[in-house]
């Protein structure tokens, strides 16, 4: 199946501090989905789906430290995406 657009969520964890962020909309939670949920999840979908972009979604997901290994990861699970 193609898709426009796979929305991977990295972290429940939101400091509220974004101007335009409505995506916890005055929730404070603080769960971090670990790196190998994220993994596993993928996991689960890459041979079913193929998608154009990759959204990193969260309350916070540039303040994950995993940040840069949940990227490599999207591009271990769907190689073929690499080059478009």
């Amino acid at each position: 199946m193609k898709i426009p657009n796979l929305e991977v969520h990295a972290t429940h964890a939101c400091n509220l501090f974004s101007k335009s962020c409505s995506h916890s909309s005055g929730r404070r939670v603080d769960k971090s989905v670990s790196l190998e949920e994220i993994a596993s999840q993928m996991k689960f979908w890459n041979h079913r789906i193929k998608q154009k972009y990759f959204s990193i979604l969260g309350g916070e997901p540039a303040l994950k430290k995993e940040l840069c290994e949940i990227v490599r990861e999207c591009r271990r699970q769907w190689p073929s995406r690499n080059s478009s």
